[in-house]
Parts: C-alpha cells; sequence; structure tokens
C-alpha cells in the first residue's frame, strides 16, 4: 500500500534539507501554493458556473502563479519560491479588491499574505516581510481611496456579493488556519527534536563524565585563546586539593601552580609548536597541590583553527601521573645501581683473584725454600714470613665479608650510645701493630646517641682507626689518633683525626675508589676506603676527607640523628 505524507507531495521523496528553520519555510512556501492553487480553481469555477463575472483570467494568474511557486520550490530553489507565491498573490488579492473588493472581502486575503511573509522569511529579516506588509498596505491604499482598476468588473447583484464575500472570509480563514497549523506543527516537530537531542546530549555527558572520573583526568578548556578564556573541571581542581572558587583559571594561575618556574617557557613552547605545526601536544611536568605536596602530570590537547590557520580555541586534559613517574625513578635508580654492581663486580673478580693469587704464591714460594733447608733459624724466618701472608689474606677475607654483607645485609636502626662504641673502638685498636706509641685522645660528647646501624658504623670507625695506625709517621714523636664528634640541629658528625702521613693531593679524589691504592707502598687490598663508604651511604650518611701530606688527615662522617 501507497503511502504519501505532505513533504512528499510539496518537496518530493528522499529529499533532505539540513537546516531545520529552511525546512520548515520551504514546507510552508509548498502548502501556501497549494492553498492559491485551490482558492483561484475554486473561484474560477465558481464564477464559470454561477457568477459569470469576467475574472477568468485573474483566477488564471493565481492558479499558474501557484504552480510556478510551487514547482520552484520542488526545485529547491526556495528564495525565489517565496517572492514568486507572495507576488502573485498580492497581485491576484489586488484584481479583486480593485473591483469594489471592500463588497467582496478580497482585503481579507491581505491578512494571510501578511502572516505568510513573516512566516516565510522569519523575524530577523525584518526588512523583506515589512516590504511586503508596506505592499500589502499599498494595494489596499489603492484600492479603497482610488478608482484605479487593473480589470474592470461589471456590477453584480447583493445576493452574490454576499456569497463571494462568505466565500473570501471561508478562505481566508482556512489558509490561516492551515498556515498557523503548519507553524505551530513544525515548531511541536522541531521542539520533539531539541528535546531528543537534550536528553541524548546529557547522556552523552554523563557516559563522558563517568569516563573521565574512571580515567583520573581533569579536563581543561581554554575557550578563547585571544582572550584567555579558560575553564577546568572539578575533577581537575580535586586532583590539585583545590575548590573551584579558590582558584580562578587562567594562564597566571595555570604558571603559578608550576613546581618549577623554569618549566613554564618549555610549556609556551610546546603550545606554540601545537599551534603552528599542529604537532600533538603532549607534556609531563609537576603541579604543587594546596597541601604542600608535588604531583606529576601528563598532560594533552587539541586546538582548533580558524579557516585562516589562526588558533582559537584547545581542549585537553591533565592525567596524574605521580605514582607512574616514582616507579620510573625506582626502576633507573635500579638500574644505574646494576650498572654501578656490574662494573664494580668485573674490577672486583679481576683484583680479588689477583689479590689472592699474590699473597698464596708468595705463601708457595715459602714452602718451597724451606723444603730445601734445614737451618732453624732460617725456618723460622720462612714461618713469621708465611704467618704474615696470611694474616694479610685473612684480613682481605675480611674487607670481602664486609662488602658482601653491606650490599646485601638490612640496615637495622637502633639508638646508640656514641662514647660508648668510640671507647670499644679505641680499646680494640691499642693492640694492633705500632699502636703502643700512638696518643688516642676521645673527643665525643656524654649521653650522645645517635640512631643508625651499630654494625656498620663499628666496621667504619675500626676501619679508619686501622688506617691512621698503618699510616702513621712512626718515626716522630707526639703521634695521635683522636675520634671526635660535633652535634648540629639535625645531625651528628663524627670525625676521625690524625697527624700522620697524609694522602698526596693527586689522591684525594679517588681515595674511595674500589681497588684504588694511593701510592706503591699501600699495605692494603685498596677496599677498605671503598666499603667505608658504601657503608655511610647506605646508613643514610655522607664522608668528607681533608688531608695534608706531612700533616695529618680528617674523616669526617655526616649521619642523621634519627
Amino acid at each position: 500500500m501507497l503511502k504519501f505524507s505532505i513533504k512528499d507531495i510539496v518537496l518530493g521523496k528522499n529529499v533532505h534539507i539540513p537546516a531545520e528553520s529552511d525546512y520548515r519555510k520551504s514546507l510552508l512556501v509548498g502548502v501556501s501554493c497549494i492553498i492559491l492553487v485551490f482558492v483561484s480553481t475554486v473561484n474560477g469555477l465558481l464564477n464559470i458556473i454561477f457568477w459569470d463575472i469576467s475574472l477568468t483570467s485573474s483566477f488564471m494568474v493565481g492558479i499558474l502563479g501557484g504552480t510556478l511557486g510551487f514547482t520552484l520550490n520542488r526545485f529547491r530553489k526556495f528564495e525565489l519560491a517565496k517572492h514568486t507565491l507572495l507576488l502573485i498573490a498580492l497581485f491576484f488579492v489586488f484584481i479583486f479588491m480593485s473591483n469594489e473588493g471592500k463588497y467582496y472581502g478580497s482585503q481579507l486575503y491581505l491578512f494571510t499574505i501578511l502572516v505568510a511573509s513573516i512566516s516565510l522569511f522569519g523575524y530577523k529579516r525584518v526588512k523583506v516581510w515589512l516590504f511586503y506588509a508596506v505592499l500589502a498596505f499599498l494595494c489596499f491604499a489603492i484600492s479603497e481611496f482610488t478608482n484605479y482598476k487593473l480589470i474592470v468588473v461589471d456590477a453584480i447583484n447583493e445576493a452574490k456579493e454576499d456569497k463571494i464575500y462568505f466565500l473570501n472570509y471561508f478562505f481566508t480563514f482556512v489558509s490561516l488556519i492551515i498556515i498557523i497549523y503548519f507553524q505551530v506543527k513544525l515548531q511541536y516537530k522541531s521542539e520533539q527534536k531539541l528535546i531528543k537531542k537534550d536528553l541524548q546530549l546529557k547522556e552523552s555527558e554523563e557516559r563522558f563524565r563517568l569516563a573521565v572520573e574512571g580515567t583520573n583526568a581533569g579536563i581543561w578548556d581554554w575557550e578563547n585563546i585571544n582572550k584567555d578564556q579558560q575553564w577546568w573541571s572539578p575533577k581537575l581542581y580535586e586532583l590539585l586539593g583545590y575548590k573551584p572558587e579558590e582558584i580562578e583559571p587562567n594562564k597566571m594561575a595555570f604558571k603559578n601552580l608550576l613546581a618549577q618556574k623554569e618549566d613554564f617557557p618549555r610549556l609556551v613552547n610546546d603550545f606554540k609548536k601545537h599551534f603552528r605545526n599542529k604537532e600533538p601536544f603532549s607534556v609531563e611536568y609537576r603541579f604543587k597541590c594546596k597541601d604542600g605536596t608535588y604531583k606529576w602530570f601528563h598532560g594533552s590537547g587539541q586546538a582548533k583553527w580558524t579557516d585562516d590557520m589562526q588558533p582559537i580555541r584547545m581542549v585537553g586534559s591533565l592525567v596524574d601521573i605521580t605514582e607512574k613517574k616514582i616507579k620510573e625513578e625506582e626502576i633507573q635508580e635500579k638500574n644505574s645501581l646494576l650498572e654501578k654492581s656490574n662494573a664494580e663486580l668485573d674490577r672486583f673478580v679481576y683484583s680479588v683473584s689477583h689479590d689472592l693469587r699474590a699473597p698464596l704464591n708468595s705463601i708457595q714460594g715459602l714452602i718451597n725454600i724451606s723444603d730445601t733447608t734445614d737451618d732453624t733459624k732460617e725456618l723460622k724466618q720462612l714461618m713469621s714470613m708465611m704467618k704474615n701472608r696470611v694474616k694479610k689474606l685473612y684480613s682481605f677475607i675480611d674487607e670481602i665479608i664486609n662488602f658482601a654483607r653491606n650490599s646485601r645485609t638490612e640496615i637495622v636502626k637502633e639508638p646508640i650510645d656514641l662514647i660508648s662504641l668510640t671507647t670499644e673502638v679505641f680499646e680494640n685498636a691499642q693492640y694492633r701493630e705500632q699502636a703502643a706509641a700512638i696518643d688516642f685522645r676521645l673527643l665525643v660528647s656524654e649521653n650522645l646517641i645517635v640512631h643508625t646501624d651499630q654494625g656498620r658504623l663499628s666496621i667504619v670507625l675500626n676501619n679508619l682507626i686501622d688506617n691512621a695506625i698503618k699510616y702513621h709517621r712512626h718515626s716522630q714523636p707526639g703521634k695521635f689518633v683522636a675520634i671526635k664528634s660535633i652535634e648540629e640541629t639535625n645531625s651528628v658528625i663524627i670525625q676521625v683525626i690524625d697527624n700522620g702521613q697524609g694522602i698526596p693531593l693527586q689522591a684525594q679524589d679517588k681515595i674511595f675508589d674500589m681497588f684504588y691504592r694511593a701510592s706503591d707502598n699501600s699495605k692494603g687490598s685498596g677496599l677498605g676506603l671503598y666499603i667505608v663508604k658504601e657503608m655511610i651511604e647506605r646508613i643514610g650518611g655522607e664522608i668528607y676527607l681533608k688531608s695534608e701530606p706531612g700533616e695529618g688527615t680528617t674523616f669526617s662522617i655526616k649521619l642523621p640523628k634519627e
């Protein structure tokens, strides 16, 4: 079964007019043309059959004019169709008005024409429909106050006049009803579409809001780039710890929130690159939050350009990537440590193999010599030399064990009475070789407590004291080794001071390197001071060196109190 709608009749099937207002006006033009043709046809037939008035040609103007307007409208010549319809209708009505129209009631059609002109051109095109209003008024004035007639019609009797007046009134009334009905109906449909679009927009906004909240992203909208008009979403304020009324969204507020002011020029440059070259906008920077903490954010956005490629608007997002950055820094730190450990391991394996072989080869050589002699004195001397080599091996093995433990053993912080620990270190040192003639001075404050790893600190102090004894000027009088404490607000400085040989200037920058020996006369393995530095850093401290060759050396260890 075929179905036809008013739209199909007036505009044709499968015709799409994008603008809603243009669609309504074109539909109204077609309907008005049909009304003009209908009124002209009905009046023409009545004239031929009943009234016998010489206006057949005038009715033909209405029929042909309405048909022409309908055809133009059908072929999408909407503007021309509107003017054609209104001009033909005015001409048609003027013919009857100029022939005693006030008795026929023809002037009533002027109201229909005025309503149609306003509906067809809209309230914004005031000049156009005012033109037709003035034209309609001139037609009325000419017919009312002059004797000018386009067509002369013979007088008709009163009975016919009443019928013609009634028909004109009826057609005017029906025409107005139809025009108003179409306007109301089309307006209703437009409102329904707007309501539907509004619901769809709300649903879309809800989906967008849920999506944004799920991604922990704050949205910013640079509504007018030239005037710096911005909008920040509630989530963006929440990420920064602020309320919307506390910060006005603009460029200056954005700049003040940056943790590092030097980031702002870089950020401006990234914006310019995006505006100029349409490069992707993707940056990372830190913001200072209201509570004083710092957060890393990833910013991205997309600008909108005018036809002449000028940026007018930009919308983007800020995503909190603080946890990601922390993990990246942790990975980077671990990679650095791993690289360092690998490099140290290579050196460690090489040096250990060398330092273990040297005393073993020496012992093997002494054993071979002892096999060739029976002299008791010589054998005693060889045994003493072997004992020294074994002692050196034990010392080296102890250093290796300390090195391994430092990297693998957990830090155990506990309150330590510093004077008790340093007293114990000195007591152990007094029984070492060449320590008898050295004056051990304890310059540590009473009741000074430091929270740290006691085992590591003990190894560090023993190592430094042992070096001070080894490299003293043993032929000189007045030798001393001192441990001194300096208390600061949040830290404690422990100094190991001696007036021994000192360290050559060229060696001081490398003294803490693994397996570094300051000179060929060095008696150690080169691990001792490296282990000292590693242990101090593991417990959160720092170590400094001050030394003058021939004057002495001071090692300063700075540790946090807590």
